[in-house]
């Protein structure tokens, strides 16, 4: 981007926008770390588990570089996964990467109507990245704590996660309803 183009988008909705995907950046990366942490002390003490010898060092060397999709994919291995686990685990891996890699388009546009509809889409995958984001954030407090996690803490973590990315945005991008026709961006349609 250059100068002229970042002047021309500072309008007060397309900061606010890039803010919530930058938010919205934050808890995917946090969702990934969690997950490779989470994999990494399952398979450390399955490996500890049946290894009389153990190597620790080639065991590490074999987790460090492995991408969400690889650890998702192990996690959804183990047999204390449900299948309703998995597909939070699933969806939020699509959201953190729809995050990462087309969440903040459109949002610097000077169309009102196209940075209200890419938050429209952004704030569905924010529901989905937080919902896997939470599930194994309680994972990694009881691995950590070796108790369970706070019910009250995992039910509200959605709610206050998304006011946290969304903020004063929640309100505007309610108001809007977009006619079924013209303009498709993800799963929305722009009039």
């Amino acid at each position: 981007m250059n100068w002229r183009v970042i002047k021309r988008h500072e309008s007060y909705l397309s900061k606010q926008a890039l803010l919530a995907a930058g938010k919205a950046l934050s808890i995917a990366n946090e969702f990934e770390n969690t997950c490779k942490f989470i994999l990494h002390v399952a398979k450390l003490s399955e490996f500890l588990r049946n290894t009389p010898d153990p190597v620790l060092e080639t065991f590490n060397k074999a987790f460090r570089e492995r991408m969400l999709h690889g650890t998702l994919k192990a996690l959804s291995d183990l047999s204390y996964v449900s299948e309703n686990e998995v597909s939070v685990l699933e969806r939020a891996k699509d959201a953190r990467n729809y995050i990462a890699h087309e969440g903040a388009v459109f949002l610097a546009s000077e169309n009102r109507w196209l940075v209200v509809a890419a938050l429209k889409t952004l704030r569905q995958q924010v529901l989905h990245l937080i919902n896997g984001h939470n599930l194994v954030s309680l994972w990694e407090y009881e691995i950590q704590n070796k108790q369970p996690g706070s019910r009250q803490y995992f039910e509200l973590y959605p709610t206050q996660a998304e006011i946290w990315v969304f903020g004063r945005l929640l309100p505007i991008i309610d108001r809007y309803s977009f006619h079924p026709r013209v303009i498709e961006i993800g799963d929305l349609r722009l009039k």
